[in-house]
């Protein structure tokens, strides 16, 4: 089975569409969002009998000798395409194409396997991580925890307002916000607001994402971005000022959020992975109930890659 490496603007977008599908993570789309950050969309081609039968998306970053490449990018989920009719090659094409991936020069490779496809691949460490996810498919689903449902009841009480983003109206807010969220954790700010504006462009025209806004008096107070893939949804990025906690909007967001995605037949959502020592964290997740989900990220690391 031959491996070739193609370009986003090299590759035929019918081709892209059979082996996609309705995802929205490995749509080019979504994957050029990261071209603000020199970020350059990919596939990884495995070919037999003269025709392509399965792919990898991802995103380039740099130049040799410190190329890398993520699929994808923010340790968002990935997986093999395939052709349909051609699974039966699954395990086999994910070998071939991860071996290539090792051998092409990069510093550093990784490949995000959320759902547990595979086991391990010959040059790649399995990074273990975890997650907490929710269902929220029942009748009269309802957070478990008393003080959380009391919040709630507060928020509505103060008539907190969520709405969808809209860029020409919030996206300086959002800015400010997240600038403020990043200095409170001791980060620096990952995304520029170019990126944050492609994103809202796609999200006004991809109902796929879901971008929802809650300000005060003028003032900026929570954002919250979530990514719907079928019938599972990414609680991707929340950023909101502490100011404003007494609202409890931050909390009344996700319950928002929760009730647009039950409307649209999603039944699972996944809360994120949280750090080790981000306790805090880890317990207000806990309060909307769901099971922790163990899955690897395959990570490659070229010689200079491990001194790096």
């Amino acid at each position: 089975m031959k491996v070739t490496r193609l370009t986003a603007d090299g590759t035929h977008e019918d081709l892209l569409q059979i082996l996609s599908g309705d995802s929205l993570l490995l749509s080019k789309a979504f994957a050029s969002l990261w071209a603000p950050l020199s970020g350059r969309v990919v596939y990884w081609a495995a070919h037999a009998d003269s025709k392509i039968v399965a792919l990898l998306m991802g995103v380039e970053f740099g130049m040799r000798p410190v190329r890398r490449f993520q699929s994808m990018p923010d340790g968002l989920g990935s997986r093999v395409l395939l052709r349909a009719g051609d699974t039966a090659l699954h395990d086999q094409a994910a070998e071939v194409i991860l071996d290539a991936i090792a051998k092409a020069g990069y510093l550093k490779a990784h490949f995000t396997d959320f759902d547990n496809r595979y086991k391990t691949f010959t040059n790649y460490s399995a990074l273990a991580c975890s997650t907490t996810i929710i269902g929220i498919s029942g009748a009269e689903w309802t957070p478990p925890d008393k003080k959380l449902q009391s919040e709630l009841r507060k928020a509505a009480r103060e008539q907190v307002t969520i709405q969808r983003f809209r860029s020409e109206s919030h996206m300086k807010g959002f800015m400010r916000l997240m600038e403020a969220t990043e200095r409170r954790h001791k980060r620096k700010l990952t995304y520029s607001a170019r990126f944050y504006q492609g994103l809202a462009a796609l999200a006004a025209r991809d109902d796929r994402i879901i971008w929802l806004w809650c300000d005060h008096e003028g003032q900026p107070v929570v954002s919250h971005i979530c990514l719907v893939e079928g019938t599972t949804a990414l609680h991707w990025q929340v950023c909101y000022d502490k100011a404003f906690s007494n609202l409890k909007a931050n909390q009344y967001m996700l319950w928002d959020l929760i009730r647009r995605l039950r409307e649209r037949g999603v039944i699972r959502l996944n809360l994120g992975a949280s750090p080790d020592d981000a306790q805090g964290l880890l317990e207000y997740k806990s309060k909307w109930g769901g099971e922790s989900h163990a899955y690897n990220c395959h990570i490659f690391k070229s010689w200079l890659g491990r001194w790096l």
